[in-house]
């Protein structure tokens, strides 16, 4: 539900975008990879996403077969491999903006990572992963703080603010994601 006191101002980080336009070539093309082991249910999920993505947002999304040619890499990963990776273990989810991040000698420039939960995906699960593709595509905490209190996960995904159910992106969502990319 769009609340008009809110504004997709709010959610929008231009760097972010920028991150995003250098990986696709500044061309609209997004290549995308899913880690294998994601769970045909969570690579499902994510490529329901983009394929809802396409018809909403000015961007045009492929899937991609090789993590080293996609412009975002989305892997899951466990609370042991986060806390080994340098961030908190109990954290849900990450996304990562590195011009010249590396796996295997290979450089990618944009990360999504979140916890799995491996056998079924769960609605917090579902959450962090729309939260953190939203991070890919340019989208931020609500005001700079997702536990800003005048915002919760049916105003934006972008909000910690979770109420226990999943919804996807929101209309202010793809207000913001709209004015970045165009329709």
């Amino acid at each position: 539900m769009y609340d008009h006191r809110h504004s997709p101002d709010h959610i929008i980080d231009y760097h972010f975008a920028d991150c995003l336009n250098v990986a696709s070539s500044f061309d609209g093309q997004v290549d995308y990879f899913v880690n294998e082991r994601a769970s045909d249910q969570e690579e499902q999920f994510i490529d329901e996403l983009f394929e809802e993505l396409d018809t909403l947002i000015g961007l045009t999304f492929t899937k991609v077969n090789t993590w080293d040619t996609s412009d975002i890499n989305i892997f899951p990963r466990t609370s042991e491999e986060m806390g080994r990776m340098g961030y908190d273990p109990n954290l849900q989810g990450q996304a990562i903006f590195h011009p010249h991040l590396t796996y295997n000698n290979n450089e990618f420039p944009i990360g999504v990572l979140w916890r799995s939960n491996e056998d079924e995906i769960l609605e917090l699960e579902a959450h962090v992963i729309v939260h953190e593709i939203g991070h890919a595509l340019g989208l931020t905490e609500p005001g700079g703080d997702g536990r800003n209190p005048n915002y919760d996960s049916n105003h934006t995904i972008m909000s910690y603010n979770f109420d226990g159910t999943y919804d996807g992106f929101t209309d202010l969502d793809i207000m913001a994601l709209q004015q970045l990319w165009g329709v």
